[in-house]
């Protein structure tokens, strides 16, 4: 009977042996499970790599928007996509997991209710 009792004791330790050396693994591996996975990438960008700095972005805009483009429907479009669209010119929207997401922001000017620029970057945003 003292036997079982030793062999409970030694496994009870070595459990909270293993949760003190990996407390911060595990603690993150449940934020990870029940923070959920977030809203979904725009479809505006499917297949573009994601870069804060790089130009092939804003001229991926340009060809989708070109100068010329109705600001209503830019602005249908953009907020179809889930983007939040302000009365300053701009629209911003954010995916992926509550902990590591991604963040976009579009910029543009108009006269007479048409799109003369258009700029834009986009990116991970982490704590």
């Amino acid at each position: 009977m003292r036997g079982k009792w030793i062999a409970l004791g030694a496994g009870l330790a070595g459990l909270v042996a293993v949760v003190a050396i990996n407390w911060q693994a595990i603690a993150f591996g449940l934020f990870v499970a029940f923070s959920g996975p977030g809203a979904p990438e725009p479809r505006l960008i499917e297949g573009v790599e994601p870069s804060w700095t790089d130009e092939s972005f804003p001229a991926f805009l340009t060809e989708n928007f070109p100068v010329g483009t109705s600001i209503s429907d830019l602005v249908a479009r953009l907020e179809a996509d889930g983007f939040e669209v302000g009365p300053d010119d701009h629209a911003s929207r954010d995916w992926g997991p509550s902990w590591c997401s991604w963040v976009m922001y579009i910029d543009w000017s108009e006269e007479d209710g048409r799109l003369t620029e258009l700029t834009g970057r986009y990116g991970p945003i982490c704590p």
